[in-house]
C-alpha cells in the first residue's frame, strides 16, 4: 500500500491535485465509450463465435449488449475469464451444432440428433467441454 500511496502522491505533484484527495488507479470497460463499442460490434459480425480470453469482461457486461454467452469459465489461477459469446440467429447456431453432429457420425436416427441439437442450442452454457 505504501508504494501505491507513494505512486499516487508523485503523480498529484506532477498534475497540481489536492494534498488530501488519493487518486487510485483502476481499468474498466465501458460500453458507451465508442471505440470500445465499435470494437466490440466489429469482433461480433466478423465471426458467429466471438472467443474473449479478458480480466475486465464480464458475462453480464455481455448479456446487456444483447449478446449470447455460450460459454463462460472463470479462471482462479490466471484471473481470465474465457467466454465465447453470438450475436449469431438461434437457429443458425442450432443448424451449426446439428451439422456438427451428423459430421460425427454417431450411428444415431437424423430425429435424435435435431432434438439434441435443439436442446444444446437452448442452452448451450451447460455444456461440459
Amino acid at each position: 500500500m505504501a508504494i501505491l500511496n507513494g505512486c499516487c502522491d508523485a503523480v498529484q505533484r506532477r498534475l497540481g491535485g489536492a494534498e488530501n484527495v488519493r487518486l487510485l488507479p483502476s481499468r474498466q470497460l465501458d460500453f458507451r465509450d465508442l471505440n470500445t463499442s465499435k470494437i466490440f460490434d466489429e469482433t461480433h459480425s466478423l465471426g458467429n463465435w466471438v472467443v474473449n480470453l479478458d480480466e475486465l469482461l464480464d458475462r453480464r457486461q455481455l448479456m446487456n449488449q444483447d449478446v449470447r454467452v455460450i460459454r463462460y469459465k472463470q479462471s482462479a489461477t490466471m484471473g481470465r475469464n474465457l467466454i465465447i459469446s453470438s450475436k449469431a440467429p438461434l437457429g443458425l447456431l442450432r443448424t451449426m451444432v446439428r451439422n456438427r453432429l451428423r459430421a460425427l457420425t454417431l450411428e444415431i436416427p437424423d430425429q435424435d440428433i435435431s432434438r439434441l441439437a435443439d436442446r444444446l442450442s437452448k442452452c448451450p452454457a451447460t455444456i461440459k467441454v
